[in-house]
């Protein structure tokens, strides 16, 4: 065939011709402009009748090729040609994927609603491909004027993308398109998240890591996400998923009646020994009221195991502790003074501190702190802060002492009635705080007499004009006279 020459369009008007699929095989190279059009028309005409396989992908391979010179593609397009390709023709689609491919990379603007409710209608029949063709598409989002027909394929036919064959990068393109483009995030995260969350059903270890990925990337734009506690439960007990699945939970903590689960509880216990991320999950849910309330509920799994230190514990102690309005439920728990054991023993002065905070803001009574002293509770505490010896705990001890003795009576005020003598007599930084306590202990007879026998009294007597003691001075010998 002579190059030089125009195309025979004649020569293509009969899919019986002879001279049919020669003048298709050279058909980018002979075609004129002015011929395009007609082209399209002839060719795709075909399609209305029954196309044998060879002759049909000869077709289309050939328009795939002709539109690969720009000013033939917008001809494609403007002819309205690419909506007559046989979309409902599975044998083609392999064929039309083709041609769409090479609109999306030129023209992705002509994927218009009609075009996209075409292309919908074939994702069944390939979803990688559809995939693939999505994100190059999704590159020109704000490009677009209305590109929402075409990207909201994805949220609509989502049931296409849920194998393991496309759900990493169908998950991974849902988490592109809410961080790269805000109004994208502002209108679709939640069904994004929705859409990603049920990928997490699927049994692939690699699948669900990069699922995992997905969702995590998306809680930095989303802040309203919640983890989809049910779906995640089982990968707990996959260890190659576990820091996956503690990831997600702390970047969008479950909430409510879900998290109420004994098993849930026991495996991020069991977990937290070893791994300190399961501690904070447990802390960033216990901000919720519900999981507080049944942490406390379950205080016998958690309240005095070390997770995976006394620290840390404790930590996650205060944030359940930060909800007032359990606090009488904390404090009647059988394992809350066994935690408070658990915390005193090998402390530091600011944990002492930590601990008089506890006490002094639950709701205190005689029988309570009868059971601090029986428990010896209270004995390791001020035996504790005499050890340390330095001024925070010692601080946290008269503090403690202060606030009990307010409420009643425990055997170890007595020891510590010459501890708080000294401090008063060695006139050092705690010397104001500790002439109150001992003013506070005055309640009680036995103390009284510890105080006399240590000449705590004529010590006071001698300090009644000294300029830093003499106010408590005169009340410790007004409470001392009176008993």
């Amino acid at each position: 065939m002579d190059l030089e020459e125009s195309a025979n369009l004649d020569n293509l008007k009969s899919i019986h011709s002879h001279e049919f699929m020669d003048e298709l095989e050279y058909i980018q190279e002979t075609i004129k402009p002015k011929q395009v059009a007609q082209f399209y028309k002839i060719v795709l005409g075909h399609f209305e009748n029954e196309v044998p396989e060879e002759v049909g992908r000869a077709i289309l391979g050939a328009i795939a090729k002709v539109i690969c010179i720009d000013e033939y593609l917008n001809i494609f397009i403007q002819t309205g040609s690419h909506l007559n390709l046989p979309y409902k023709k599975k044998q083609f689609i392999p064929d039309i994927y083709d041609i769409l491919f090479v609109i999306v990379t030129a023209a992705p603007i002509a994927f218009e609603e009609n075009l996209c409710r075409a292309f919908g209608g074939i994702i069944r029949r390939d979803p990688q491909k559809a995939l693939t063709l999505l994100a190059m598409y999704s590159q020109h989002f704000n490009e677009i004027d209305n590109p929402w027909p075409m990207v909201d394929l994805l949220i609509q036919e989502a049931h296409r993308f849920q194998g393991i064959e496309t759900a990493t990068n169908y998950a991974t393109l849902l988490a592109f398109l809410c961080r790269k483009y805000p109004d994208y995030c502002e209108g679709r995260s939640e069904h994004c998240w929705r859409k990603i969350s049920a990928l997490l059903a699927l049994k692939d270890i690699p699948t669900l890591k990069s699922v995992y990925c997905a969702l995590f990337s998306i809680t930095e734009v989303y802040k309203e996400a919640i983890s989809p506690l049910e779906l995640m439960k089982p990968h707990l007990k996959i260890r190659d998923l576990q820091d996956s699945v503690l990831t997600l939970l702390l970047a969008a903590p479950p909430v409510g009646k879900d998290t109420r689960d004994k098993t849930l509880l026991q495996t991020l216990v069991m977990m937290s020994e070893r791994n300190k991320n399961a501690t904070l999950v447990m802390m960033r849910i216990a901000t919720d009221n519900s999981f507080a309330e049944f942490l406390v509920q379950n205080a016998g799994l958690w309240m005095t195991k070390e997770l995976p230190s006394v620290i840390d514990t404790m930590r996650l102690f205060f944030v359940v502790f930060a909800h007032s309005e359990i606090r009488r439920q904390i404090s009647e728990s059988p394992k809350f003074i066994e935690f408070l054991k658990m915390v005193t023993e090998g402390s530091s002065g600011s944990t002492l501190s930590m601990i008089c905070t506890i006490i002094r803001r639950i709701d205190l009574n005689e029988d309570f702190i009868a059971n601090l002293s029986e428990s010896g509770f209270l004995g390791s505490f001020f035996t504790t802060a005499v050890h340390i010896k330095n001024v925070t705990a010692m601080h946290a001890a008269f503090l403690m002492l202060d606030t009990l003795a307010k409420i009643g009576y425990a055997r170890e005020y007595l020891k510590m009635c010459e501890i708080v003598t000294k401090t008063i007599q060695d006139r050092g930084e705690l010397c104001e705080v500790a002439s109150l306590v001992a003013i506070q202990l005055c309640e009680y007879k036995r103390c009284v007499q510890v105080f006399k026998k240590v000449r705590l009294d004529e010590f006071m007597k001698r300090n009644l004009s000294n300029s830093k003691l003499k106010d408590n001075a005169a009340k410790f010998l007004d409470a001392i006279a009176d008993e």
